[in-house]
């Protein structure tokens, strides 16, 4: 576990050990999951409006061309 290894920093490389990096990986990996998570909420309401805005755009087409054509 103290396997000393190089993770890069922009153009560098750092001496670190395995297990610093390992838990580096970790928090990247928990952090990542929770975005997911966060835009999965997002996608899901986007999804909803982009749908009630369709309706409602083809409601007023609807309604349009009648008035078009009394």
């Amino acid at each position: 576990e103290n396997t000393p290894m190089y993770c890069s920093i922009g153009r560098m490389f750092v001496l670190n050990t395995k297990s610093d990096i390992r838990e580096q990986i970790e928090k990247k990996i928990k952090t990542c999951e929770n975005d997911v998570k966060k835009h999965q909420g997002t996608k899901t309401y986007l999804e909803k409006q982009m749908h009630e805005c369709e309706s409602q755009f083809k409601e007023k087409l609807i309604v349009g061309g009648k008035a078009i054509r009394s």
